[in-house]
């Protein structure tokens, strides 16, 4: 894992809030980390029955096929290290053909999408995640292995259940790419939103099928979900980005009960902190 520069972070403070007895930071700054991709073919009707709300709408490739993106993170934060594994949808834009609004979204740095499963590997991240931002965290082993030739290698697991098993390469790439997912999530009967901020270099890119592929291991609900829909456990497009840093800001549509959730322990701040109960 690579470490780049922070001029991301330059001008951007932070606050402290405390949540079960863990410091969080607000916004959540990703210092380091690597991203490995892999984007699927889908069944659009399946995915839109999917969707927990109608303006959650799947971006399409082609007449009937969406995409479902497997990410594994490797992350350096200001709440520690922290692996996750992100099952995301990639949304329509309004005012966009179906066929091409993932691409013009992609090209004009702006990405749309629907956070389904985000297992972490630690409770911080799992506690904070799901407290303040609504994220369908659960708390998992997340180990991700680079081989000498290569490979690399994330498998999901949680309590000792296969869940599934990302097989990638570290691809070689120059390019820079700067863009921010508008997360959609959904929690507790309501949508909520907020910019997560990626700069991510030295990105390798691979069209040909099959460069990433998925194993589903369990009748997990994560391998339950992903069996229904996915068209094939072959990559349509793979992705590495071998150093990165992020920016994950404040919910910027928060439920009523998320909202309630943060001010009812303090409706006070002092000295930028603060103070949450259970």
């Amino acid at each position: 894992m690579k470490h780049s520069d922070q001029t991301l972070f330059e001008g951007i403070e932070q606050s402290t809030i405390i949540l079960d007895g863990h410091h969080c930071t607000l916004p959540l700054f990703y210092t380091a980390g690597t991203a490995t991709i892999g984007m699927f073919p889908a069944n659009l009707s399946k995915l839109k029955h999917k969707s927990p709300d109608s303006r959650l709408q799947p971006a399409a490739t082609m007449p009937g096929v969406g995409i479902v993106t497997v990410i594994a993170f490797e992350f350096e934060t200001t709440i520690g290290p922290v692996n996750e594994v992100c099952v995301a949808v990639p949304l329509h834009t309004p005012g966009l053909p179906f066929g091409i609004s993932m691409l013009q979204s992609l090209l004009r740095g702006y990405l749309p999408v629907w956070i389904w499963h985000l297992p972490v590997s630690t409770e911080i991240a799992d506690i904070f995640g799901r407290a303040t931002w609504g994220f369908p965290k659960i708390l998992a082993d997340i180990p991700i292995t680079q081989h000498a030739d290569g490979r690399r290698d994330c498998l999901l697991s949680q309590h000792g259940q296969p869940i599934l098993a990302l097989h990638s390469h570290a691809l070689n790439g120059k390019r820079d790419l700067k863009v921010t997912l508008k997360n959609h999530l959904w929690q507790n009967g309501a949508l909520q939103t907020a910019d997560h901020i990626f700069a991510m270099h030295d990105i390798g890119f691979s069209i040909t099928p099959g460069a990433s592929r998925l194993e589903l291991l369990s009748d997990h609900p994560i391998a339950r979900d992903l069996d229904d829909v996915l068209l094939t456990k072959s990559s349509l497009i793979s992705a590495f980005a071998p150093s990165l840093e992020a920016i994950l800001h404040e919910p910027d549509r928060m439920s009523l009960s998320l909202a309630r959730q943060l001010l009812s322990a303090s409706p006070e701040f002092t000295n930028n902190t603060l103070e949450m109960g259970d």
